[in-house]
């Protein structure tokens, strides 16, 4: 329903990126109970700490803008393994993707525009002369994202989920 690639080792790399950055989550969620005095502390702060997360990816607001004109917060990029995720999930679903250009998307348009060679698209990553454009190279020059990274942000995500404490649930009735 989605629209993602249809291959088998594309959704294993999806899910295993969702269920580590889960784990992840889940330390986040345990670092701000064990840090706050109250359960209404810890889900303020938790509430709080996944937001700053969340809109600090590289999605909201690109990572090139974060690292070069927000200098000042560029760095909770750096610190934050849901953009290593992110970064990792949408180089994974565009690499070997190809994009066509709608007629609306391609630049001159119009009657006496026929010849595709003088035409191209108005989406980042295209070249001139072709009417498609390579999802790699649409992730690279938007995001400045690669798949090359993949399993780096795996590295990076998987040692920030590393949480060493044992899960201890325990249900009290008063």
């Amino acid at each position: 329903m989605a629209g993602l690639d249809v291959e088998a080792g594309k959704f294993f790399i999806y899910i295993l990126f969702i269920y580590i950055n889960t784990i992840c989550i889940t330390s986040l969620y345990r670092m701000f109970a064990a840090l706050s005095p109250t359960i209404d502390d810890a889900v303020r702060f938790s509430g709080t700490g996944l937001n700053l997360l969340v809109l600090f990816t590289g999605y909201a607001i690109p990572k090139t803008q974060l690292l070069s004109k927000y200098i000042w917060f560029g760095w909770l990029t750096y610190v934050n393994p849901i953009s290593y995720s992110f970064e990792a999930l949408l180089a994974n679903e565009f690499a070997d993707r190809t994009m066509t250009c709608d007629p609306p998307m391609i630049i001159p348009s119009g009657t006496g525009y026929t010849d595709p060679s003088y035409q191209g698209c108005n989406l980042v990553g295209a070249r001139l002369g072709s009417l498609e454009v390579n999802g790699s190279d649409y992730i690279r020059e938007s995001f400045s994202y690669t798949r090359s990274h993949l399993w780096r942000n795996f590295g990076v995500v998987s040692c920030s989920a590393n949480t060493k404490v044992p899960i201890n649930i325990q249900l009290t009735i008063e």
